[in-house]
């Protein structure tokens, strides 16, 4: 059940999020969601709730219930896996009229996304495409970290050895990442959020893509001087723990 629940976690808050920036990179995406105005709210049991609020061809993703909009509700943590994995039907509510949307652009623009987290080699060789890989791949790890250490037993442990502080990850000038570290509990945020407490600053947007794609080791590039660590360096050790975690829920 413990596996189950942070899958679903992840699935809700890491990568159904993700969809977010999707929306920005590619314009498949900004298509089938140009001309539509909407909200579509996910309820999972034990889980708090993810609404996708759509407008403009844009998509944001926000924590917590929405009024109005399409409700997809969910019997189990197994019952949501089972619809990103395409075998379950979840049971909608409120505004049917959206079902329509769900079943044709919300179906393909979730294709869309699949295409860049489990790419093909052939893909990868592509600049363009492996840049926007890399940043998708980079926002559904950094948003499962903090889902995983906040249901997983193990990463329960690894996030209460952090301490509080915050970390920024970062390739600099390209993109960042702030994770939040209180009490045990992880919060994944855009952009340098102060204050600032330890840094992982990556040389490049490949380094981080190798990285979090699993095809380089971070101790083995921080040695390499391919990512600069500082700060409160324990809190980088486990933070580095944690991504361990998140390659084997995301393989």
């Amino acid at each position: 059940m413990t596996l189950e629940k942070t899958r679903a976690a992840i699935n809700l808050h890491a990568i159904l999020r993700n969809l977010e920036d999707l929306c920005q990179l590619d314009d498949d995406a900004k298509t089938l969601l140009t001309g539509h105005d909407l909200s579509i709210g996910m309820h999972v049991p034990g889980l708090e709730p993810l609404t996708l609020a759509i407008k403009d061809g844009c998509l944001r993703a926000r924590r917590g219930k929405a009024g109005g909009g399409l409700r997809l509700q969910f019997l189990s943590p197994a019952h949501f896996n089972g619809m990103v994995a395409g075998t379950k039907m979840p049971l909608p509510l409120g505004n049917l009229q959206h079902l329509r949307f769900l079943q044709n652009n919300f179906a393909a623009l979730a294709k869309d996304l699949e295409k860049y987290l489990k790419p093909d080699k052939e893909s990868l060789k592509d600049p363009v495409f492996l840049e926007k890989n890399t940043r998708l791949t980079a926002a559904a790890a950094l948003y499962a970290a903090s889902e995983i250490a906040g249901t997983d037993p193990l990463g329960q442990k690894i996030a209460a050895a952090m301490g509080n502080g915050s970390i920024l990850l970062e390739v600099p000038g390209v993109l960042a990442y702030t994770i939040q570290a209180r009490d045990g509990r992880l919060t994944t945020l855009k952009d340098a959020q102060p204050p600032l407490h330890a840094f992982m600053r990556f040389k490049s947007l490949d380094i981080l893509g190798q990285v979090l794609r699993g095809e380089a080791d971070s101790y083995l590039a921080i040695g390499r001087g391919q990512i600069e660590v500082s700060g409160r360096i324990p809190m980088v050790d486990n933070f580095n723990k944690l991504l361990g975690l998140v390659s084997f829920y995301l393989a």
